[in-house]
């Protein structure tokens, strides 16, 4: 059996080393044993951290790490926000590290983005997603935001990703684009069906809509960096 040791941070947890991952061979029958290997392996160096991290209580995650209570329902949030199997966690069968694309990143939890929110240790409801797979390099382009017309969605400055291949205005309907427009202007905006056949309308957050234009050619929007 082998143990994954990841050495790279990132937003579900802080480890740190040259980026690569080491294995080393581990013997461990217990179900507490392997979550404290996977702890370690995320770089938590005690239990305390990673509860903290997890935004659940110490109690709680020390009473499973040290077998006083099992993984039985907590054992698919640990698994996820470790990024390990659940079924070596749980059974001990299989790879610690589950196999995925280089371009795919763990779903971890869920963030809030309104009044409501969802307590920490209550984000279930992904357990089952598992990795969001990003575009590649050859499917997306980088384009900096000039302006404040999505704001507060776009600031000025930042940059978005871009469909490298173009599609057809009314395959996007509905959706944000970038769009070219016959006068040469490039924009991001929400494409809607103009009020003259063949035309559109293209709506911002903060600014009127324009109407009834000609839309050349339109790239989905795919993603958001801030530079």
């Amino acid at each position: 059996m082998t143990q994954a040791i990841p050495v790279t941070g990132n937003s579900c947890q802080p480890v740190s080393g040259n980026g690569l991952w080491q294995t080393r061979s581990m013997a461990m029958s217990e179900q507490q044993d392997r979550l404290k290997a996977a702890r370690e392996a995320r770089g938590y160096r005690t239990a305390r951290a990673a509860a903290e991290a997890m935004g659940i209580a110490y109690s709680t995650y020390s009473a499973h790490e040290n077998g006083e209570k099992g993984l039985s329902r907590s054992g698919q949030r640990y698994a996820r926000f470790f990024g390990v199997s659940l079924d070596w966690l749980l059974t001990g069968r299989g790879q610690m590290r589950p196999t995925h694309e280089a371009n795919e990143v763990p779903i971890c939890g869920i963030v809030t983005a309104g009044l409501s929110s969802i307590p920490a240790d209550q984000d279930e409801s992904v357990a089952a997603l598992g990795f969001l797979t990003l575009p590649g390099p050859d499917e997306v382009d980088a384009h900096r935001v000039e302006g404040d017309s999505q704001w507060p969605r776009f600031q000025h400055g930042e940059y978005v990703l871009i469909a490298r291949r173009s599609m057809g205005a009314e395959k996007l309907i509905g959706e944000l684009a970038m769009v070219q427009l016959e006068d040469g202007r490039r924009m991001l905006k929400t494409i809607q069906r103009g009020r003259i056949p063949g035309l559109y309308t293209l709506e911002s957050h903060n600014a009127p809509p324009e109407h009834d234009v000609r839309i050349l050619a339109a790239w989905p929007f795919r993603g958001l960096l801030r530079g």
